[in-house]
């Protein structure tokens, strides 16, 4: 893993591999056995994922010079991707606040995004 983030019972976890970064979904209502949703979703290719973050049933993922991809997680094992949203450099971290995502990248910019 090399990205995580988690909110309520849900775990999202940003696996890096030769062949690419996966969205990776885990139910964590267990602690001691999460137990895999599904089969990972690529994000894009290794290197791309930098920033996760859960908020309100949706994932939120820097993914370098993609952007923002927004994931909604109503069905946890079967993610569908939302929206991807151009950042203004490469996207790697974000956060989600007040109706707002907050991402950074590089150059050295914060992308202020207004989320539907």
């Amino acid at each position: 893993a090399v990205r995580l983030a988690v909110e309520g019972t849900l775990a999202a976890v940003i696996v890096q591999t030769a062949s690419g970064d996966y969205l990776q979904i885990l139910d964590i209502s267990n602690p001691t056995a999460p137990s895999v949703q599904g089969s990972p979703l690529l994000v894009g290719p290794t290197g791309t994922a930098g920033g996760i973050t859960l908020k309100h049933g949706r994932a939120y993922v820097a993914a370098g010079q993609a952007g923002l991809k927004i994931y909604a997680l109503s069905i946890p094992a079967s993610p569908v991707l939302l929206s991807t949203v151009a950042t203004v450099g490469s996207a790697y971290s974000v956060t989600v606040q007040g109706g707002y995502a907050y991402v950074g990248d590089l150059p050295a910019t914060i992308d202020v995004i207004a989320l539907p």
